[in-house]
């Protein structure tokens, strides 16, 4: 409550003081919220050595975030720690193996790039795969590219599309980006592709915002409305996309 501000007024230090009292009483969320506490100087000062004690506490009592989050340590050496690609891989396997989305996603990432272990594109759809269907919505737009491109997996529109559409469902921009330019070209249904395009702009995408503001621009999906159009284009501008610039000064 006192780390978020829920109810009363944000204070680190004393959200700090209430996750010390829990963690030394063997809660392990409180554990791991202190560990980060720690590492990031929030509400105390830093300090890396007792921020990665707390975490790998919490994770040796089998809490899945804290393990998720000791193999990220280990793959960047924070916290002062050395970089340790054989602890990471150990702890995004518990998690993973105890259904962490999170962690099974990033697990088959590394089984398919070969990073930190022998390739292996089985074992990689496999782990991505059963993040996809906890909902993890990474994991669902990467099965849908696999499907997509046949990558590792049989070339298949319909589950690319599928899984496509789980990711752009569970809040993920750029699937939401991609399926509505798949709904205005293959399925040519415009009123859905501005749906789920706006969708993606009002999360910031600023590919998405740009193609918002031509929907808008040409009448597409939906009534023309040059007013929206500009304001889309200058959203996207502001963070730098050279097409949107162009379109405000009229090339």
């Amino acid at each position: 409550m006192y780390q978020r501000g829920e109810g009363v007024e944000k204070d680190f230090s004393e959200a700090f003081k209430w996750y010390q009292k829990a963690a030394e009483q063997g809660n392990t969320k409180a554990q791991l919220q202190l560990g980060m506490m720690y590492a990031a100087g929030s509400g105390i000062k830093e300090n890396q050595k007792l921020g990665f004690q707390w975490i790998q506490k919490a994770a040796e009592q089998g809490e899945l975030e804290a393990q998720h989050c000791l193999a990220l340590i280990y793959e960047s050496g924070g916290c002062g720690i050395a970089k340790n690609t054989e602890q990471m891989v150990y702890w995004l396997r518990k998690a993973a193996e105890a259904r962490y989305a999170e962690s099974q996603f990033k697990l088959g990432k590394l089984y398919l790039d070969g990073i930190g272990v022998p390739k292996d594109s089985a074992k990689g759809i496999l782990w991505t795969r059963e993040a996809a269907r906890q909902g993890y919505a990474e994991a669902q737009y990467n099965m849908a590219y696999l499907y997509g491109t046949g990558s590792c997996v049989p070339k298949d529109q319909e589950q690319s599309f599928h899984w496509l559409k789980k990711a752009a469902e569970n809040g993920l921009a750029q699937a939401q980006l991609d399926l509505g330019i798949l709904y205005a070209s293959d399925k040519e249904d415009l009123s859905s592709a501005f749906q789920w395009i706006r969708k993606a702009a009002e999360q910031g995408h600023p590919e998405a915002q740009f193609n918002l503001g031509v929907m808008y621009n040409k009448g597409d999906g939906v009534e023309k409305n040059f007013t929206e159009a500009v304001k889309w284009y200058r959203k996207a501008a502001e963070q730098g996309y050279e097409d949107a610039k162009k379109a405000l000064n009229g090339e």
